[in-house]
């Protein structure tokens, strides 16, 4: 098979978070775009109240932008955009991942953002930036298949709208 396919695993919320769910049937990869402004310490927290624009980067501000599950580091801070649809946050696009993985991020401390998760809200009309604390992960192997399941578990650190 040529190309690549976005096959989510799994929608809803679970008990600690909201899941995000990609799947790679490819080796072959794209270059991520360009890295806009990421949260810094003077962005919003989006605990309850409206999330406030990302300030704008500066050259030694903040984590890097996760842009690829290939080498990432657990522990790890990093800033990623997600967008609010069918009442879960998920990727906007694919983020290359090791063959025969697919992959979700487990939000672990989502209800202490009440606004980032009200369905019909301000941010369900745009990607925000989170800023993310990989705190974990693990990984499973599927049952009689040449395939994994990987499970990052972040902590939100901050949210702001790019």
């Amino acid at each position: 098979m040529s190309g690549m396919k976005h096959r989510p695993l799994g929608a809803g919320v679970v008990a600690s978070g909201v899941l995000l769910a990609a799947c790679k049937e490819s080796t072959s990869t794209t270059a991520p775009p360009a890295e806009p402004a990421q949260p810094s310490a003077q962005a919003s927290a989006a605990t309850g109240a409206a999330v406030v624009p990302c300030p704008p980067a500066s050259p030694d501000a903040g984590a890097p932008r996760l842009a690829s599950f290939v080498a990432v580091d657990v522990p790890g801070t990093y800033w990623i955009d997600l967008v609010f649809a069918d009442s879960e946050w998920s990727l906007p696009g694919y983020i290359p991942m090791p063959h025969h993985h697919a992959t979700r991020i487990e939000l672990t401390n989502l209800a202490e953002h009440p606004v980032l998760t009200s369905v019909g809200g301000a941010h369900a009309a745009r990607p925000l930036r989170f800023a993310l604390e990989l705190a974990s992960h693990e990984v499973t192997k599927v049952p009689g298949r040449d395939a994994w399941r990987a499970t990052y578990f972040a902590r939100i650190l901050e949210v702001c709208a790019p």
